[in-house]
């Protein structure tokens, strides 16, 4: 009898190794090109590009969902075997998450409409603003550690872009790369100054088995020793 049990007891806790093992990370991101973006229904950009390179070759099965940054972000933050990306990685986020980067390293800066005219050659300057931002987003975190205190902030970016056109608001922060996609639209915008340079990656759920996060760090550290994420990067920076 104690053999039987034993050879039950062995199973069950293979079998739940198994299951562990194989559970599913889900990766949620945003639309925000050249990001992370939709495109003939399929999720692409520089970050999903990377994830499904990475996943793959760490042999850790995934899904990517596509939704509303707050709810991305909010996800990766309370729900376990949850990454967000592509996620800046700033002070105040740092130690709420687990992080796997980098996956790109880019500048925050302020665009304003090209007709834009008020003093903002300075940081102290443009306090003065009305500034736009999607609302739990790193420009956000920024904003406030520089002391903005006009900021204006909306769930979805398209209405921050919105705002600043039809002159609601004096300027809005943004990505640089995220500037230039708005530029090859023909928005007529312009830089107008840099706030900080920001770094950026996957942020997973701070109880994601750290087996899972060596992996992907692995796989990532490849890719840029490949060169493979400069090529990422330069294929949707065109």
């Amino acid at each position: 009898m104690r053999n039987v049990t034993r050879v039950f007891l062995s199973l069950f806790t293979l079998m739940s190794a198994q299951a562990t093992q194989a559970e599913e990370i889900l990766l949620t991101t945003e639309d925000y090109a050249p990001f992370n973006y939709l495109h003939e229904g399929e999720i692409v950009g520089i970050g999903p590009d990377q994830a499904h390179r990475i996943m793959s070759e760490a042999g850790i099965p995934y899904s990517i969902k596509i939704m509303q940054w707050s709810r991305a972000i909010g996800l990766a933050q309370n729900k376990e075997n949850t990454c967000v990306f592509t996620a800046d990685l700033t002070p105040e986020r740092a130690e709420k998450f687990v992080w796997v980067e980098p996956l790109y390293t880019d500048k925050m800066v302020l665009i304003a409409k090209n007709d834009f005219s008020k003093p903002a050659e300075t940081i102290e300057d443009s306090q003065m603003l009305t500034i736009g931002a999607q609302s739990g987003d790193s420009t956000q975190e920024v904003l406030e550690s520089l002391n903005y205190k006009n900021i204006q902030t909306t769930k979805d970016l398209a209405l921050s872009v919105k705002k600043l056109l039809a002159g609601r608001i004096d300027a809005m922060a943004v990505s640089y790369d995220y500037f230039n996609v708005l530029k090859k639209q023909g928005l007529e915008v312009k830089e107008i100054l840099t706030l900080k340079e920001v770094k950026s990656g996957f942020a997973c759920h701070q109880n994601i088995d750290t087996e899972i996060t060596k992996k992907m760090q692995l796989a990532l550290n490849n890719l840029i020793s490949s060169g493979e994420q400069d090529q990422i990067i330069e294929n949707h920076n065109k």
